[in-house]
């Protein structure tokens, strides 16, 4: 199962642990660079103070010549340092573990061994004259600093085994990587605990929508809804407003279609039983020709039923094509063309070279139809319909002008409601048609509007998007 949930902790656990790994490499690189500078500072520091102590040793003593010719070196006193220094070179100590890693030598200028620390091995710790060095002895890696005096010509180098330093950053970085590791370990489960927590509100929801009653669509509350849940009520509130509508349209349809069924079944019953009780021949075909008529009714009116209830959904855009509506409007005129001979009324075409639209041509002859049907069953005899076409800008019109009686203004607000007839209406029909007329424009993102037409009957006019417009 698709889970928001595990999407987010399989993007966010990696990611922090991540992080930390990098947070703490950092912190190891910073120690360690920091660690480094600071005993490098004091070694040096140490080396100043043994070179800077002999000195000035020397400096008190009658003999003015050279330590290197003195047979017996002067005696230098542990005293004369600071005791945290002295402590780290005086053999025989207090015995610290750091005694055999922290050593020192002091070299005349002859190149001869003056004094060495009580650990410190009797080869130069470092060939370089100044400076930091790094050497090995023994299998151990050690860092030493050398500084000489001119006026004495002394040479002291002081030693450090790196073990020490590795030993002190490991301490250090341990202080600190202990919490890490232990945030590492919790980053799972507190990740989960809090992305679960945070998505209660969804839980929420579900949970009431699965007990609303299916029979009642009112829209969920969206107080103290989340932000981010925000859009989502919104548009389930859209769907159960329409839904609702929908269902009380379907409802009100079928108590409308059942009602509408009924009145033509009615009086088919009553032509049968006309027919069945009649003995005249002229008369029982008479009652059986009723009939014949009733059932055409009946079938145009259920054919009426399932075409509004098959465009009561929406317009899928995979059935959408280019549509040219001068076809559309001639093989409309063409199907109404036989009645609209019978009784002597004038079909006339307008042609449009860019009354090309997007939609469904099987709709789109059906809206055109429908309305050229009504202009000829509603007209007086011997009158005329006029379709015409044009193209307005991004929009293509579609107009249907009738010489019949034309649609009284306090009727035109209902003419496209379901099952409505006008009062003065000359021959019998479902009230479905222009129903279905407003339902196909509606689909195809048009406009319709009804007036006078100059003709002296009904002006019909259709607004539709261009190919282009869309």
């Amino acid at each position: 199962m698709n889970s928001i949930r595990n999407r987010i902790l399989v993007y966010l656990v990696p990611t922090l642990i991540l992080v930390y790994l990098l947070t703490g490499w950092r912190i190891l690189k910073v120690t360690s660079h920091e660690a480094e500078e600071v005993l490098d500072a004091e070694l040096a520091n140490f080396a100043r103070l043994v070179i800077n102590s002999t000195t000035q040793e020397l400096s008190k003593r009658a003999d003015p010549r050279p330590f290197a010719d003195v047979t017996t070196p002067p005696v230098i006193s542990p005293e004369i340092f600071p005791k945290s220094i002295g402590r780290r070179w005086e053999a025989g100590g207090v015995g610290h573990k750091y005694e055999t890693k922290l050593v020192f030598q002091i070299w005349a200028s002859d190149g001869s061994l003056v004094y060495r620390s009580g650990f410190s091995p009797k080869m130069p710790l470092s060939r370089d004259p100044n400076g930091f060095s790094d050497v090995n002895f023994d299998g151990h890696d050690w860092r030493v600093f050398a500084i000489s005096n001119d006026d004495s010509g002394l040479r002291v180098m002081a030693g450090e085994e790196h073990a020490i330093r590795d030993e002190l950053i490991l301490e250090m970085t341990s202080n600190v990587y202990i919490p890490l590791l232990i945030g590492l370990a919790s980053i799972p489960f507190l990740t989960w605990f809090l992305v679960t927590w945070g998505l209660n509100p969804t839980r929420q929801m579900a949970q009431r929508v699965a007990e609303r009653n299916p029979r009642h669509l009112e829209k969920l509350p969206t107080e103290a809804v989340p932000a981010e849940l925000a859009p989502l009520v919104h548009a389930l509130n859209d769907l159960l407003t329409r839904l609702d509508r929908a269902l009380r349209n379907e409802r009100r349809f079928t108590s409308d279609a059942a009602h509408e069924i009924r009145t033509p079944l009615a009086g088919l019953k009553i032509q049968a039983q006309v027919a069945l009780g009649e003995k005249d021949d002229g008369a029982r075909s008479a009652a059986l020709q009723h009939i014949d008529l009733a059932v055409d009714r009946t079938m145009r009116l259920m054919d009426q039923l399932l075409a509004l209830a098959r465009f009561d959904s929406e317009l899928p855009a995979s059935v959408t094509q280019a549509i040219n509506l001068n076809s559309i409007a001639a093989d409309a005129i063409a199907q109404v063309a036989s009645e609209a001979n019978r009784r002597g009324i004038e079909l006339s075409l307008a042609r449009n070279d860019k009354a090309t639209v997007q939609g469904d041509a099987a709709m789109m002859n059906i809206m055109v139809r429908n309305l050229l049907e009504n202009a000829v069953r509603y007209n007086k005899k011997d009158g005329q319909v006029e379709v015409i076409l044009e193209h307005e800008g991004n929009r293509v019109a579609l107009t249907i002008d009738d010489s019949g009686p034309g649609i009284p203004e306090n009727d035109r607000d209902r003419i496209f409601d379901r099952f409505h007839r006008l009062s003065h209406g000359a021959a019998d029909g479902s009230g479905l048609g222009l129903s279905i007329v407003a339902r196909i424009v509606e689909l195809h993102r048009g406009e319709i509007t009804v007036s006078d037409s100059a003709l002296g009957g009904a002006k019909f006019r259709i607004s539709l998007p261009s190919r282009e417009g869309n």
